[in-house]
């Protein structure tokens, strides 16, 4: 679950991908995804929160790792990688 504090020493991320109408829906499944499937079981994942713009052309996701140490490890994890780049 994600949780907002400043007493926690949590790494936060907030990413911001731009697509076509079309592409929202596709873009949240993938991340969606790419969660469920992989990144949760990563050491070091606390959460993710997906947000979509009612225009449809934003979807922000909201994520927290306990360490940048651990979210540059999933980054460096060629299957994730992979995977959200099809």
């Amino acid at each position: 679950m994600t949780t907002i504090s400043k007493d926690n020493n949590y790494v936060t991320l907030i990413n911001i991908f731009i697509v076509e109408p079309v592409n929202q829906q596709k873009l949240i499944d993938l991340l969606t995804s790419a969660t469920n499937d992989s990144v949760r079981q990563i050491p070091g994942f606390i959460s993710s929160s997906l947000h979509r713009s009612l225009d449809g052309h934003k979807v922000t996701m909201y994520a927290q790792w306990k360490s940048i140490m651990d979210y540059q490890n999933m980054r460096n994890n060629s299957g994730i990688s992979k995977k959200l780049l099809r």
